[in-house]
């Protein structure tokens, strides 16, 4: 059984390492399909959920919000997998919500800055107060940042698409790394 644990991982780490790099040839198809895989796991959630309801049942006499719940993640997942519309709708939300949230982040990281620089305390509180411009400057970079985002949405799909890539070599590369040890 260890050998065949060994093996099948390494064959996991193999095939998606080959898949990771072909999500970073291809940064806006992997984007793209992110709307798709989330409505899946929706679906499986859903049927995870239904299962869970009909075993409560007969103990609790079954429990409505976890029905309901299963419904809903039913219906968005299913809608998700055969409506490109909502597919492409819940990418643009991915998008513009992570250029919002760097805008956000910067402009916190700001405000942050001029409460650090009033600091008193300590030599390590007050150099941290006298190098308060360095986080003025990261601030205002993450909301130039953050707008460059929310005016160029398919470089932030490029951007998450590669990211999604890296991510699945690192998968992989953890797969074959244990199977080879």
């Amino acid at each position: 059984m260890r050998t065949f644990g060994r093996v099948l991982a390494f064959i996991l780490g193999v095939g998606t390492i080959i898949a990771g790099t072909y999500c970073l040839f291809t940064p806006e198809t992997t984007t793209l399909a992110l709307a798709y895989v989330i409505g899946v796991v929706m679906i499986v959630d859903a049927i995870i959920k239904f299962i869970s309801w009909f075993s409560l049942k007969e103990e609790f006499g079954g429990d409505a919000i976890l029905l309901f719940s299963a419904v809903i993640s039913l219906i968005l997942g299913v809608l998700l997998v055969v409506d490109g519309f909502a597919q492409w709708m819940l990418d643009m939300i991915i998008v513009y919500a992570t250029g919002a949230w760097v805008i956000v982040s910067g402009i916190l990281r700001i405000v942050r800055s001029f409460k650090v620089k009033e600091l008193k305390g300590g030599k390590a509180v007050k150099a941290m107060a006298k190098n308060w411009w360095v986080m003025l400057v990261f601030g205002i970079t993450l909301v130039a940042l953050g707008i460059f985002m929310l005016l160029n949405p398919i470089t932030v799909m490029v951007a998450v698409g590669i990211l999604v890539a890296l991510a699945i070599i690192f998968v992989g590369a953890n797969l074959l790394t244990f199977a080879l040890v």
